[in-house]
């Protein structure tokens, strides 16, 4: 009994020096970053945002805190930052898709797939704009750019999303040619629609109501 009781004292005692070096000790000291995810956002931008700084001691940083800051940059929508032993922080982010832009008084406002304006900044191609009274409201205009997610493949070929409303939409084409959307709504029919409208002659065309397409 006696035996297994200082046997059991030691082990213990070995495991409290181990977990002492580590904590405390610069062996686990942050030496090495590796970002990944990142194509907007540089390296250096999110390295910067997790408040990690080298040196520091890999076992006693908060990894949550981290995560929350490296958040905040305007491109980034999720986030998720570990480490490996014995000296590398892991960040792993994904950023946001714009899927359409709108022209505010400070410049250009890009807008993600869930309709909520990010960052100003240039729009990368195939993005969309949106203009009319409709994109100055965020319900407004989370319903349009439903309405740009339901275009898939065609979305580069549209210049301009017109929106006097979500239920008064027109879609102005790279080509010049022009398509009543209508409302908000019946997307997934009325993009169909489009595919069919766009393999014909004809300048205007509405197909607010996708079963009963009209041209003139």
């Amino acid at each position: 009994m006696k035996r297994w009781f200082l046997g059991t004292l030691a082990t213990v005692l070995v495991i409290a020096v181990l977990g002492a070096v580590a904590w405390f000790t610069p062996l686990f000291s942050v030496r090495q970053f590796e970002v990944e995810g990142q194509e907007h956002t540089t390296e250096a931008e999110i390295i910067e945002a997790s408040g990690i700084r080298g040196g520091e001691n890999l076992l006693r940083l908060d990894y949550n805190k981290a995560a929350t800051q490296v958040y905040e940059l305007p491109w980034v929508k999720e986030v998720k930052a570990t480490y490996s032993l014995p000296s590398t922080v892991r960040i792993a982010v994904e950023e946001r898709t714009p899927l359409v832009w709108i022209a505010r008084p400070e410049g250009i406002a890009l807008v993600d797939e869930s309709g909520q304006p990010f960052v100003i900044a240039e729009p990368p191609m195939g993005t969309v704009e949106v203009s009319g009274a409709a994109q100055g409201s965020l319900p407004d205009l989370a319903k349009i750019v439903e309405v740009a997610k339901s275009l898939g493949d065609q979305r580069p070929l549209v210049a301009r999303i017109d929106a006097a409303s979500p239920r008064d939409i027109v879609l102005e084409l790279h080509d010049g040619r022009r398509v009543r959307w209508g409302a908000a709504e019946d997307n997934h029919d009325k993009a169909r629609a489009l595919k069919v409208v766009l393999s014909q002659e004809g300048q205007e065309w509405d197909i607010s109501d996708p079963t009963l397409v009209t041209v003139r």
